[in-house]
């Protein structure tokens, strides 16, 4: 049924429309910077929004559905990347379905223990010393930014997740991000 009118009768059933952010909504391209310089920690975040014609159609079609925004990214900058057509019938997915934003609500959908986040921190801190960009704020899943692919960074993941726990449950390894140019890892 691809590119096919959708009969009145199957679309007075249809409640909500799901979209994917990047390369759906939002031109794939987020550029990450940071930095350390003593105890100061500086993260500077380049993303797209949604364009004003796309936010119009969407906004039209919010007057008859539910609007859900599906993504890896952070509610950190969800809202401001789609605050065009924010409110309403919007709700956010983020970081691969473990928070969602509905009605001001926020709401976590997988219970993680302190063994995962340990994890995550001594993963976190070993790809910190190759030579990244940066990782996207996040609370339950590590996206990394560098100019190329970093094999290492596998590794690393192996050997302090070896039964691939965060790896089934976030994506972890399969959501690195590797196609940065611009920004350069800044360590001082």
């Amino acid at each position: 049924m691809l590119n096919k009118p959708i009969p009145k009768r199957k679309l007075e059933k249809i409640k909500m429309i799901i979209f994917d952010s990047d390369g759906v909504l939002l031109s794939r391209g987020t550029k990450i910077r940071e930095w350390e310089i003593g105890n100061k920690y500086k993260l500077e975040i380049e993303t797209n929004r949604i364009s004003d014609s796309l936010a119009a159609k969407i906004n039209r079609l919010k007057k008859k559905f539910i609007i859900c925004i599906s993504t890896g990214r952070s509610l950190i900058y969800l809202q401001t990347m789609y605050s065009k057509i924010a409110g309403g019938d919007v709700i956010f997915q983020a970081e691969n379905g473990n928070l969602l934003l509905k009605d001001g609500l926020i709401s976590q959908y997988f219970f993680y223990n302190k063994s995962y986040f340990n994890k995550l921190a001594k993963i976190r801190n070993k790809i910190c010393l190759l030579p990244i960009l940066g990782f996207e704020p996040k609370q339950f899943i590590l996206t990394i930014h560098a100019k190329n692919e970093i094999k290492e960074i596998y590794d690393i993941v192996k050997k302090y997740d070896p039964r691939e726990e965060g790896c089934k449950l976030c994506g972890m390894v399969r959501h690195l991000t590797f196609k940065e140019k611009e920004f350069q890892k800044e360590r001082v």
